[in-house]
């Protein structure tokens, strides 16, 4: 497959390839695989206590023709016994660019004592070639700060909402 340097997003690699890749002590080389969607908690922690399951940013690095997924275990951060219990979730957050547009596709499985009914979710969709025409989520079209186009680091960040009860999709039009 194809392979994205996590620090130059712009520059893509394909699998099998050698490369000679300039690494100084304050670079660490990181590849992710081509539609890659990788959620961080974007915000300082001083130790897991600090973790929020209300607010994740969602880093994807699509390629056209490229489906992905993945699934983001979540529980109350506490409890040793999540898994036999059945106390956790599974968010799973799906990604395809197509030449007209990128869509992604977030959904929830089960549930666990004191799990958040709606979380923020930020998605940071890089190697993005120009402003989009549209962004809509669940057929609501968004605007203003929800959506931020930065033309020199080719990057949309969209910003929304989510109703953990409810799937959701995003569409971005290009």
């Amino acid at each position: 497959g194809q392979w994205i340097d996590y620090n130059n997003p712009l520059k893509i690699y394909n699998g099998g390839d050698t490369i000679s890749y300039d690494a100084p002590l304050g670079v660490l080389p990181m590849f992710v695989k081509a539609g890659a969607l990788i959620p961080q908690a974007d915000y300082a922690m001083g130790n897991t206590g600090d973790y929020r399951v209300d607010n994740y940013t969602i880093k994807y690095f699509p390629v056209e023709g490229v489906g992905s997924e993945y699934t983001l275990f979540e529980d109350d951060c506490k409890s040793a016994t999540s898994l036999e219990k059945d106390e956790y979730s599974l968010i799973t957050f799906s990604g395809l660019e197509t030449s007209e547009s990128y869509e992604i596709k977030v959904s929830n499985e089960g549930t666990y004592t004191g799990a958040p009914t709606q979380k923020q979710l930020t998605f940071v969709i890089y190697n993005v070639d120009s402003k989009p025409r549209q962004v809509v989520v669940d057929g609501k079209k968004l605007r203003g700060k929800a959506v931020k186009y930065n033309a020199e680091a080719s990057t949309l960040t969209i910003t929304f909402d989510w109703t953990v009860s409810a799937n959701t999709s995003l569409l971005v039009v290009k």
